[in-house]
């Protein structure tokens, strides 16, 4: 739960790859992203990769995980989160 943002840049798509292997099913991800930064500025703290939200789709989408925008949704309203749900294909 928001580990991807302390991580360097160049060590994402390393993890990521590891997350879909890893993974059945769905895998819901918390990160502190720009938009979330400019509103809850504390957020920033300590984290080495704050990039906008169409930046990690991309990178998701760059190691196969697609995004279920149904599940998101439904997530994010219960607790006013901003997480990625994504489907991880097997």
């Amino acid at each position: 739960w928001n580990v991807l943002g302390y991580l360097e840049n160049r060590d994402v798509y390393k993890a990521l790859r590891s997350l879909k292997r890893i993974s059945r099913g769905q895998i819901l991800i918390a990160i502190s992203t720009s938009e979330t930064i400019k509103e809850f500025p504390h957020a920033g703290i300590g984290r080495l990769t704050i990039k906008p939200r169409l930046w990690w789709l991309r990178q998701f989408a760059g190691v196969g995980l697609t995004k279920n925008w149904g599940l998101e949704e439904r997530f994010n309203q219960i607790g006013n989160w901003q997480a990625f749900v994504l489907d991880a294909g097997k």
